[in-house]
């Protein structure tokens, strides 16, 4: 009877089985890979989002002062949602901005509003490197009692600081009066609350997808 010729111990036709069973996942691995997702590559042409620095919202004569926290809270979430901005919140008590203040680079008066100021907006952003600026003003604010009626006007551009002169990029603002229906138990700070939610979020959704003048004139 015929013996076939081993390999440490083991008969050859199962020595080349057993490599057969290792080698074949290693030969298989690279053809069961997926192939880069439409998405990957779609990211990776995006181009870099653009620094804007969001100024102070003003509020002529005060009126609207107790409004700004929240029309802040709904640019800084829109903005942030966007991958077309990189939104940086001015600080005026920062380290660098205390800095400047002492070398006299800027006066105290710049970090106090009005801060709607072409001007005032230059000096800032060439202080902190940016060439993007996000002005916004609560213009006005009025409340009638009789008819719990609340009246705001707003308004939002973007100035951009990179050539000779300043552009204004994209600009947008609005008047609303919220609805004369209040229930008689609603508090004026409501009223003026739901109004400004509702008249921030379409002026920044407005602003978000308007065109700058650039791409209008191509």
């Amino acid at each position: 009877m015929k013996v076939q010729p081993t390999l440490l111990g083991l008969p050859i036709a199962l020595m080349l089985t057993a490599v057969s069973m290792v080698a074949t996942p290693l030969i298989a691995r690279p053809i069961s890979q997926k192939p880069a997702s439409k998405s990957n590559a779609d990211d990776s042409k995006k181009a870099e989002p653009r620094r804007i620095l969001m100024l102070p919202i003003d509020t002529p004569d005060g009126k609207g002062e107790t409004l700004t926290d929240a029309l802040n809270e709904i640019v800084q979430k829109r903005f942030t949602e966007k991958d077309a901005f990189a939104l940086t919140i001015f600080e005026p008590t920062s380290a660098l901005i205390k800095r400047a203040v002492i070398d006299r680079q800027i006066e105290r008066k710049d970090l106090k509003k009005p801060f709607d100021n072409v001007a005032k907006a230059k000096k800032l952003a060439g202080l902190l490197g940016y060439k993007l600026v996000l002005l916004i003003a609560i213009n006005d604010y009025q409340y009638d009692e009789a008819k719990k009626q609340a009246t705001l006007d707003i308004s939002l551009r973007i100035v951009d600081f990179s050539g000779e002169k300043p552009k204004v990029e994209k600009y947008v603002a609005e008047t609303a009066t919220s609805p004369a229906d209040a229930p008689k138990e609603k508090k004026e700070a409501t009223i003026a609350s739901d109004l400004l939610k509702e008249l921030g979020e379409k002026l920044v959704k407005d602003m978000l997808k308007a065109k700058s003048a650039e791409e209008v004139k191509k």
